[in-house]
Parts: C-alpha cells; structure tokens; sequence
C-alpha cells in the first residue's frame, strides 16, 4: 500500500508511541490518526463515549508535568489524568486523536515507568447514561 493511501484521511498514522499493539496485553493509551470526526473516550468500569470534535470548545492542559488534560465540551467535561499525557494533549488539539484508554491493571500489563499512562477518565456531563 503506498504512503499516499495510508496518510488519507481517516487513515491509521504511522506507528508511534500510542499507537494499536500486536499483543493485546501491552496498554496503548491513545490511538492517533490523521483526522476523525469523534474521540472514542474508554475510561475503566463506565461506558465508553464518542465524543465529536465539532462540540469540544476548549482544551486545558498541565504542560510542565504533562499529567492532567481538561476537554471542555458543550455538554460535559472530561477530566484525564496520568503521566507523560503531551502527545494525548497535542494529537486532541490537532483533531487527530482516535481514541483515548485508561490503564486497566486487570487488562494491561504494566507499561514502563516513563511510558505515556492514563490513570484515570472523568466524564462529568449533563446527560449520565441511566438517567431520564
């Protein structure tokens, strides 16, 4: 397949740290892509979310430690924190990010200490899934 067809839009990007892993063990944190319409948010023991990138008004990030990321939405906001999160920060900001995955101990094996983690996924929004 050539460069071309694999970088079009919608396209997996290129095999960087975040990106999907053969072994299914292995924690992957986030999944970059060139362009996608909805962040797919996977926090442990809550439903998953697509969240569309057309509703996301602001981003806030810790930059000095690169350990806590803020999505204001037009209806919720989502609260990530973890460690070495900058590529999570900048691949949101670009609009290029898949999906984002908190750190399962009972799925994941255990990453490398300087490696990129989500510890944990707040969602607070207007509408909880259960609710009238």
């Amino acid at each position: 397949m050539s460069d071309d067809k694999r970088m079009g839009w919608g396209a997996p990007a290129p095999k960087v740290q975040g990106s999907a892993s053969a072994n299914p063990r292995e924690y992957v944190g986030f999944h970059p892509m060139d362009r996608t319409a909805r962040l797919e948010i996977v926090p442990v023991g809550n439903p998953t979310r697509f969240m569309t990138y057309n509703n996301l008004l602001e981003i806030i990030w810790e930059h000095e430690f690169a350990g806590h990321i803020e999505l204001i939405y037009s209806f919720a906001i989502v609260t990530i924190k973890g460690d070495n999160l900058e590529p999570v920060a900048r691949a949101i900001a670009d609009g290029a990010c898949r999906v984002i995955r908190q750190f399962d101990p009972k799925r994941h094996d255990k990453p490398p200490p300087d490696a990129l983690i989500i510890r944990s996924i707040a969602v607070e929004a207007a509408y909880k899934p259960g609710e009238p």
